[in-house]
């Protein structure tokens, strides 16, 4: 991966190269799987990849730097697969709604004509979980698209239908047990 010479570019060199970001978050299995970390701030946020498949994890709140960092992640992730992505976004128990800032910015990556899923699993229950369903189906009716879009309460629950919509939509085929497996590495770093 070259590195990118733009100040505060989360994939810049002062971040780690490729064989680097190949590195365990809290096991050995993302090294097995083929799973990136892109970037990460320790305690609000990890940007990930399975293949062409973005698993995105929030421990706290979505803020508009913390979506500039997730821009530069998409860019690279659209550059390596142009026949679409997927994005998966695990929100922890907890963790508030995103700015007014970040939802704009959410709207704006879900208008990208590559995204070809977006699911989004809330780590929790009750009126948290029932606020911010809200807010994410308000995110991708204003940004309309052409993307199937699910709610889930676990992990388990989305890959029953997200790895084979994604293999038909991006022609990328990626295991739902191995999907779950660095979706809850990704979780627990």
């Amino acid at each position: 991966m070259a590195s990118s010479s733009r100040p505060g570019d989360p994939l810049s060199s002062s971040m780690h190269p490729a064989a680097e970001l190949k590195r365990t978050v809290n096991s050995s299995v993302l090294l097995t799987s083929g799973a990136l970390v892109l970037d990460e701030e320790p305690g609000a946020f990890v940007f990930g990849t399975l293949k062409n498949v973005m698993v995105l994890v929030w421990h706290k709140q979505a803020t508009a730097e913390a979506l500039v960092r997730l821009s530069h992640v998409v860019e690279k992730v659209r550059t390596e697969y142009p026949r679409g992505r997927s994005s998966v976004h695990v929100v922890v128990g907890g963790a508030a709604p995103p700015t007014e800032e970040a939802q704009e910015a959410f709207v704006r990556l879900a208008t990208d004509p590559h995204l070809a899923c977006l699911g989004v699993v809330f780590l929790g229950s009750g009126f948290w979980a029932s606020g911010l369903r809200s807010n994410s189906t308000r995110i991708t009716m204003q940004a309309g698209g052409k993307f199937v879009f699910r709610h889930h309460e676990t992990i388990e629950e989305l890959t029953e239908w997200l790895p084979e919509e994604h293999r038909t939509r991006t022609g990328v085929a990626v295991r739902p047990d191995t999907l779950v497996s660095v979706i809850k590495a990704f979780v627990a770093s």
